[in-house]
């Protein structure tokens, strides 16, 4: 019989968005240093896994990356190279969320992951690019259910499913839209920010801001569940 114990888990929602490179730097130190430690691939869904052990202070880093995201994508993880690079480096992956790689260490000495805003620019130039792609997507299809409604061709689907349903999924197609919108220009403004010189910053008060987004993102959810069902 091993004398292992089993590791113990513990979830918490993420207190800000994917791209707020910041606020995730700074909240995954903040738990780490509490003894909660973020699990491989720990972020799924609503929550993110961690496993209960000593504290430690870590640095975390997010690293923008345009490979697909879908979580069976040979794409989702990042090149065996790099990880590889970056772990002779001090630094450990650790996870995906969004367009993000998370990486770690709890070496004191080990060098930053980019040293240079501007070539870190380049890395987010692909990013920017791609969430570009992702908005006028979703501009396309808030377009086109516009189109549909005011053609009254949702009409059929109204008397199906409910005009307050039809409602609802509109509303919830321009928050989708919204959102796709926030999150281009916040990583246009990140990119030329190190454009300019300027490196980002690793801490943020994400607790100050946490409260409206887990709220605006219980609500989003709960209105897709209602719908859904």
């Amino acid at each position: 019989m091993s004398n292992m114990a089993e590791p113990k888990y513990r979830y918490r929602i993420p207190p800000c968005p994917a791209y707020d490179i910041p606020a995730m730097e700074a909240w995954l130190e903040d738990l780490a240093a509490k003894g909660l430690h973020l699990s491989k691939d720990g972020f799924f869904g609503l929550f993110t896994t961690f496993e209960e052990g000593p504290p430690k202070k870590e640095r975390f880093r997010l690293e923008p990356t345009n490979r697909k995201n879908g979580l069976f994508s040979e794409e989702y993880d990042p090149e065996d190279e790099a990880v590889q690079m970056l772990h002779q480096m001090g630094w450990t992956y650790r996870a995906r969320r969004g367009q993000f790689y998370i990486y770690s260490t709890d070496d004191p000495h080990a060098p930053e992951l980019n040293t240079d805003p501007q070539v870190q620019a380049l890395t987010m130039a692909a990013l920017s690019k791609f969430q570009r792609e992702s908005f006028l997507l979703s501009l396309l299809w808030l377009a086109f259910y516009t189109l549909i409604y005011w053609r009254k061709i949702l009409l059929t689907s109204a008397v199906l499913l409910g005009s307050w349903a039809a409602a609802l999924f509109c509303v919830l197609m321009v928050w989708m839209f919204l959102g796709k919108l926030r999150t281009m220009v916040t990583v246009h403004r990140y990119r030329k920010q190190l454009q300019n010189g300027a490196p980002l910053p690793h801490r943020t008060d994400y607790r100050r801001q946490g409260i409206r987004y887990l709220a605006a993102s219980g609500v989003r959810k709960l209105l897709w569940a209602i719908l859904i069902i």
